[in-house]
């Protein structure tokens, strides 16, 4: 891994523990952080550097089936199944992870604003690497 994933990747993963603290904040009845062994800032922190883990791999696994696009549309597209099906499955592990979701549609809408916020942070930062 070169520097600037390294950045990326801390980059995202603290974004995403923003957003999904945020959404424990402003909407506990649907997201919960922390269980009976995890308080609600480690669960945030383990679930926001976990699905940066997670978004680290659609590249590869394009890369693998054949998919090459440079429409941002489709990407995103892409990205989005990745953060869906990332909260999803972290969900349904929330004895270990602590974080948890009251259904399908909140890991829907929640991967959706994940997705908007790690777009702005990727753009920011795949410009910073220009100058």
């Amino acid at each position: 891994m070169k520097k600037d994933d390294y950045k990326m990747f801390l980059g995202i993963g603290l974004v995403n523990a923003i957003v999904l603290y945020l959404a424990s904040m402003f909407f506990p009845a649907f997201v919960v952080l922390g269980n009976s062994s995890l308080s609600p800032v480690v669960a945030t922190v383990i679930t926001g550097f976990l699905l940066s883990g997670v978004m680290a791999l659609p590249e590869p696994v394009m890369k693998a089936v054949g998919l090459k696009t440079k429409n941002e549309l489709l990407l995103a597209l892409v990205y989005l199944i990745f953060n869906v099906v990332g909260l999803w499955v972290f969900a349904r592990l929330a004895n270990n992870i602590g974080f948890g979701v009251t259904s399908f549609v909140v890991v829907i809408a929640l991967g959706f604003v994940l997705n908007l916020v790690q777009y702005i942070v990727w753009k920011k930062m795949a410009g910073e690497g220009k100058k």
